[in-house]
């Protein structure tokens, strides 16, 4: 396996392979007529030692000044060339280009600044210091074109790589973006992040349609906001706009545009860009990026990595959406729409473990219909479906909010009261019997936790509970520990099953 600096060397030797190419031929080409041959001897020699040391030295390891020693070099050894061909009339002053070049491709902007004061140094220092014959005054004709033609091609291949960078950059963070977001969860909160590195934004939320009246706030980062909502249709808003058209807009000063006032106070934004979520054509969000600080325009790279960032977004979203359905329906019982046997057991062993950390009392119930076989027997199993739908609907409507009704398995149904004292249970698990549809009847079993239980120890005392309620002839609730307590109230008359 090749090390770091074998890695590093043989990326340095690719790139130095065709400036080498284009250096080396001209030379070779100068020897056939030389005028001061010894020139171009130290030439080759110092284009030689700069070709070495490109490769064997790290220096992109090294500050930019140290980077500069080997185009200082090249110039040098371009200049003694020329002077080897005959001076101002050499056909090598070309070769000038190639640190310009390789600046703009490989270094920074003080790099590229040094190449050209070199290059320029390289034709201007002649012409002073030597002069004529070689070096005549007709010279700085070429260098004023050398001044106007070296710049432009630096800036322009500089300014063309630092694009292709931060594009690189950013498909790189896009790509990443794109991992955490199908391993993440509810991936909101990580799009919202994404967006503000992409951007370079100070924050960034999330607003999906909630309901058909208004847009909601999903999530969001690099702030800390309450959930917030924002009206369709009640009041102008720049989100509302972006999303009903699907097209982005970038808003310079959010204190003179339709954006909400309360929100900008919130979050302090000065400036932001909405860019709808798309998934197809239908909108199915609004991602908004916002600084502090004001800005008057966004660049086309940052516009162009946020619907990138937003079509990865509308995929993850739809995602997140099908496996929390996915996961809801896990713990939902598909024929009554109470939550399953999965469910209880996650509900109910969180709250018998709270028990043991606090003083508020907890009931558990299990409620089991009575003679359900002979209710099937008689009426067929659809009709059986349907009076567990009836039931668990009916039992449902007299319960508080907070406490938990769950479906055990076939006619057995479980119960949890919260903050309920066992006699006060007793009332409400009669409530529940008295509203058995069909005049169907059932027996409950009822125990008051403690703080010793476990989950598996309570259901064990509720279940030895309802089997004595059985034993003492059905249609009655069984508190566990009390010796025949049952309180069967006649509230309607039963039919006989």
């Amino acid at each position: 396996m090749e090390t770091a600096q074998e890695v590093g060397r043989r990326e340095r030797l690719g790139r130095l392979g065709p400036f080498a190419a284009i250096a080396i031929l001209p030379l070779l080409l100068a020897s056939i007529s030389l005028v001061h041959p010894w020139a171009l001897g130290i030439a080759v020699t110092l284009t030689l030692t700069v070709a070495l040391s490109i490769v064997l030295v790290s220096w992109e390891n090294l500050d930019w000044r140290f980077r500069v020693i080997p185009v200082v070099l090249y110039c040098a050894a371009v200049g003694l060339a020329r002077h080897a061909e005959g001076g101002g009339s050499s056909s090598l002053t070309l070769l000038l280009l190639l640190p310009v070049l390789w600046q703009a491709l490989y270094g920074e902007r003080p790099e590229v600044v040094v190449a050209l004061l070199a290059t320029s140094s390289t034709l201007v220092i002649p012409v002073v210091l030597v002069g004529e014959p070689e070096y005549p005054p007709d010279q700085w004709k070429t260098v004023a074109v050398w001044l106007i033609v070296a710049p432009a091609a630096g800036w322009i291949v500089h300014k063309l790589v630092d694009r292709l960078r931060v594009g690189e950059t950013t498909l790189a963070r896009i790509a990443h973006v794109a991992h955490n977001l199908t391993t993440a969860g509810d991936n909101r909160e990580c799009i919202c992040r994404a967006a503000i590195e992409v951007a370079g934004a100070d924050l960034a939320y999330l607003l999906e349609q909630h309901c058909e009246s208004c847009l909601a706030s999903t999530a969001v980062a690099g702030v800390s906001v309450p959930p917030f909502e924002i009206e369709i249709g009640q009041q102008p808003s720049t989100a509302v706009d972006v999303y009903l058209s699907g097209t982005p807009k970038f808003v310079a000063d959010t204190a003179s545009t339709a954006v909400s006032q309360k929100l900008v106070q919130l979050t302090g934004a000065r400036t932001a860009y909405f860019q709808p979520v798309l998934r197809g054509q239908k909108a199915v969000g609004v991602l908004v990026v916002a600084w502090r600080t004001p800005r008057s325009k966004v660049t086309a790279a940052t516009t162009n990595s946020l619907a990138l960032l937003a079509t990865e977004a509308a995929m993850a979203m739809e995602r997140a959406d099908q496996l929390s359905e996915v996961s809801r329906l896990a713990r939902i019982d598909p024929l009554t729409g109470l939550p399953n046997r999965r469910s209880w057991d996650e509900e109910a062993g969180r709250e018998v473990a709270a028990r043991r950390r606090s003083s508020e009392p907890l009931v558990l119930a299990i409620v089991d219909i009575d003679l359900f076989k002979d209710l099937n027997d008689r009426l067929g199993h659809q009709a059986g479906d349907l009076f567990l739908k009836e039931a668990a609907a009916a039992w449902r409507s007299t319960l508080r909010q907070g406490d938990f009704l769950a479906r055990w398995g076939g006619e057995e149904f479980a119960v949890l009261l919260p903050n309920c004292t066992g006699a006060r249970a007793f009332d409400v698990l009669e409530r529940l019997r008295a509203c058995t549809p069909r005049d169907q009847s059932c027996s409950v079993g009822i125990v008051e936790v403690t703080p010793d239980d476990t989950l598996e120890s309570a259901v064990e005392r509720a279940d030895a509970a309802l089997y004595q309620a059985k034993d003492s002839g059905r249609d009655r609730s069984q508190l566990h520990g009390v010796g025949g307590e049952h309180r069967s109230t006649e509230l309607r008359p039963h039919a006989t099953t």
